[in-house]
Order: structure tokens, then C-alpha cells, then sequence
């Protein structure tokens, strides 16, 4: 076993997902970027824990947080993120002693110490005495069960064996949602110690891994892992130019070579049927769009007590036309321009023409 080495959820998770995810962050040392929807979820989560220790406004909190950020600006998220933050916070009523962002370390077999941080843990009552609850904050929309990965019976089994406890129960709660969208279950011993035998040979598959060549004991496994990863470029045995037009013209080329392995794979599907990639598959999805009578659609809406003028919008490319002209400038008249920016990039010709 590495000595000193501590694991984490995120750790066991990776590996089990991709080894090679694994091992670029915790052993060679590549520095993991962030991205932005990771950076969105951290701001979040501190903008809930803050709130709960402080009392403080939680848009005030955000506000702070966004004007460091690297990926997302006030003008863009402070609102939406104060918002997340109060689909938890309107519905919290504590019932005892809380505690957030707690950080629980503890031996889960001889030599293998796992950490974990607790978004939110509480005393609450229960039939033979004081209980605890542990939730964690989802940013996500994907609901499931706090039993479907290790994670919150991993943090159970710490906090059951810091406490003494047999069972503790755990939920998860999914911010996007306005109505209290919360998954529970009370983990007991058999759960935990599933989850300990879990971590246990992970770690055990590691340890292996690691006497081994790393294009053997960390091979990449291609699959659902890669639609989180931060390590695409590297996985690939590409070196990124530190040089912002070097890195652009990468891009380009790598752009137009995914266009024509996605068209390979495409022509593929239509002639052989599906193609599974781990927990991918690549086929012909089904898509479903509607047509509707207007005027009838907006009487249902009204109604229903809904305002049809603020779900029936034109996008943007009906708007580009319908801003034209005399109509166009009657039109902006009544409305308000939001801007905003989006990274992409179009052609503006050769400047050294």
C-alpha cells in the first residue's frame, strides 16, 4: 500500500470508470482544469454551506464567488444561481444541530484511510434516540437513488463507525429543482459493508495497477467516463500548444477530424445498427418536435394560469428576421436586449491578405 495515501470517492469512482482518468491526476500528477460545470457546482455548494453558516443573502455570497471565477460571470449566473441555492434553503428546517462541508477520515481496512466530505450532516430525531442524517448536493437534473453508487454509503460507514450507529440515513438533494427534490434512504450495516468491499478491491485493483506499466495497468477505457473528463487531450497523446493561436489551429484541425470519425461511425450505424462504446451508443435517436395552433395553444396556457408571452418566445433565428425593417424597429421598441457572449469562432477572413 502507498504510504500516507488517502482515498476518496472521486478516486474509486474514476478508476472504476476509466483507469486512465485515474491515473493522470493521481499518479502521474496532471494538473485536473476545471471545468465549467464543475466550477458551477462548487460555487453552489458554497454558496448553500455559506448561507446555512452565516445566514447571510445568498446571491451576496454568489456575487463574491463569480468575480474570482474562471469560466462564469456575474451578469450571467448570479441570478440563476441564487436561485439553486434557494430551491434548498426555502425548504431547509433544521431539527438540531447541523453541520456542513464536514470532512470525515477514517481507516476502512488496515492501511487504506478514505476521506470524505459531507455536504451537509444533521442531528435529527429518531425512535430510540438522536439520529443522523447526511445529505449531499446534486447540480445535476439526473435523479437516482442514494444507493445506486458507493458514495453515501461509503460516508455512512464513516460516520457509523465515528458514532457508534447501525444505520444512518442519507439522501440526496437535487438543486435544479424548485420543488424539494429529494431522494432518501436509510443506509444500514449490509449497505455499508457493500461499500466497503467495493472500495476495498478498487483500491485493491490499484495497488495492482500500480506495479504494472501504466499502458497496462491504467489502459483507457472509453465510455460514459469520457463525458466528464478533463484529460481528452492528454488521453490522446496530444500536446496542447501553450500558445493561444497554436491551441486555435489544433482546434480546427481536431474539429474536422471528429467530423469525419463522426461521419464514419454515422455511416456505420445506417447501414450495420447500433454501435456501443461502454456506456455509450451511437445510433439513429428517435426526436420529437411539435406544431401547434398558436392562438389555441395560448388560451390553454391563460387558462391554466400560465402567461403564454413568457413560454411562447421566437428563438433567435426567428428573431433575426423578424428584427428587420419598419416591423423590426416596432418590435424593439417593446422588448429589452439582453447580451451576452458565446466562445465559438467564424470566419473574418485572412488578415494577412
Amino acid at each position: 500500500m502507498r504510504e500516507n495515501w488517502t482515498y476518496s470517492f472521486t478516486q474509486l469512482e474514476a478508476f472504476a470508470g476509466c483507469p486512465r482518468q485515474y491515473y493522470l491526476p493521481y499518479v502521474k500528477g496532471v494538473r485536473q482544469p476545471q471545468t465549467e460545470d464543475q466550477e458551477r457546482g462548487d460555487i453552489l455548494h458554497q454558496v448553500v454551506s455559506g448561507t446555512l453558516d452565516t445566514g447571510e443573502v445568498p446571491e451576496d455570497i454568489a456575487k463574491r464567488l463569480l468575480e474570482k471565477a474562471k469560466h462564469l460571470s456575474v451578469e450571467e449566473h448570479l441570478e440563476t444561481l441564487g436561485q439553486l441555492a434557494r430551491n434548498f434553503l426555502d425548504h431547509f428546517k433544521p431539527s438540531g444541530q447541523f453541520f456542513t462541508e464536514r470532512k470525515v477520515v477514517r481507516e476502512i481496512a488496515p492501511g487504506i484511510r478514505f476521506q470524505g466530505k459531507i455536504d451537509l450532516q444533521e442531528e435529527v430525531p429518531g425512535e430510540q434516540g438522536p439520529a443522523v442524517r447526511i445529505t449531499d448536493f446534486k447540480s445535476g437534473w439526473t435523479r437516482y437513488r442514494p444507493t445506486d453508487k458507493a458514495q453515501l454509503p461509503l460516508y455512512a460507514l464513516l460516520v457509523a463507525e465515528e458514532r457508534g450507529l447501525d444505520a444512518v440515513t442519507a439522501r440526496l438533494w437535487f438543486l435544479p429543482y424548485k420543488r424539494a427534490a429529494v431522494e432518501e434512504e436509510v443506509i444500514d450495516r449490509r449497505r455499508m459493508e457493500e461499500a466497503r468491499e467495493w472500495a476495498i478491491d478498487q483500491v485493491s485493483q490499484i495497488e495492482a495497477a500500480l506495479e504494472l506499466p501504466a499502458a497496462t495497468g491504467f489502459p483507457a477505457t472509453p465510455g460514459s467516463a469520457c463525458r466528464l473528463c478533463s484529460f481528452g487531450a492528454q488521453c490522446l497523446g496530444l500536446d496542447v500548444p501553450p500558445a493561444a493561436e497554436d491551441a486555435a489551429a489544433l482546434a480546427l484541425r481536431l474539429e474536422r477530424a471528429l467530423d469525419a470519425v463522426r461521419g464514419l461511425v454515422k455511416a456505420q450505424v445506417d447501414t450495420g445498427g447500433p454501435v456501443r462504446v461502454g456506456g455509450e451508443e451511437f445510433k439513429n435517436w428517435p426526436r420529437v418536435s411539435w406544431s401547434f395552433d398558436t392562438n389555441a395553444l395560448a388560451e390553454l396556457l391563460q387558462s391554466a394560469g400560465q402567461d403564454p408571452y413568457k413560454l411562447l418566445v421566437p428563438d433567435s433565428e426567428k428573431l433575426k428576421t423578424l428584427l428587420k425593417g419598419k416591423l423590426g424597429e416596432q418590435i424593439r421598441a417593446l422588448g429589452k436586449e439582453n447580451r451576452g457572449t458565446s466562445f465559438a469562432h467564424r470566419s473574418v477572413g485572412d488578415s494577412a491578405a
